[in-house]
């Protein structure tokens, strides 16, 4: 938020509110998710990877048909999951982060550590925390830290000790 403007829902910002965020925001978490794309291809030639980075911006589309458009992919192709550093701080990242535990899908940081639920939502109070000490909306965030409190029944002061499924490969996404 280096504009200092908040957002309540990117459906409701106005044109310039969308273009500050865009420019301090989704540019350079694209910049930065390409970059961890190349090295995961580089890392692991047989895998098919999936770049969300390299699809356009919809104009027509709201916050709702992304996650619409990203769970469909997530739960149709996707085989494990990896995300950039920073994820915690985005609504549609928290909610692809709950859709792979419903699904049972490996998760992983970008350094190809796996990410526990315990430690997400840990992650994710912290990030809601550090938002709402900058008087900054945080109404997205915790709808997605209660879901996915509620559907893996693990809080952030505990581990996740559910076993990741074994067996699924070709795949990965980012």
């Amino acid at each position: 938020q280096r504009s200092g403007l908040a957002l309540m829902d990117i459906d409701e910002a106005s044109d310039v509110q969308r273009n500050l965020h865009s420019t301090e925001v989704v540019r350079p978490n694209a910049d930065h998710a390409r970059a961890i794309v190349a090295s995961l291809r580089a890392r692991t030639p047989d895998v098919i990877v999936i770049d969300p980075s390299a699809f356009p911006p919809i104009p027509a589309w709201a916050q709702a048909d992304w996650l619409s458009f990203w769970s469909a992919v997530i739960t149709r192709y996707v085989a494990s999951v990896t995300f950039v550093d920073g994820w915690e701080y985005s609504v549609g990242c928290v909610h692809e982060f709950h859709l792979a535990t419903q699904l049972g899908l490996p998760r992983f940081d970008e350094r190809s550590v796996a990410i526990d639920t315990a430690v997400a939502l840990e992650m994710i109070r912290n990030a809601i925390a550090e938002i709402a000490a900058k008087n900054s909306p945080t109404s997205g965030l915790k709808r997605g830290y209660e879901l996915l409190k509620l559907a893996s029944g693990v809080d952030a002061n505990s581990r996740d000790t559910r076993s990741q499924p074994g067996g699924l490969s070709g795949r990965n996404a980012l």
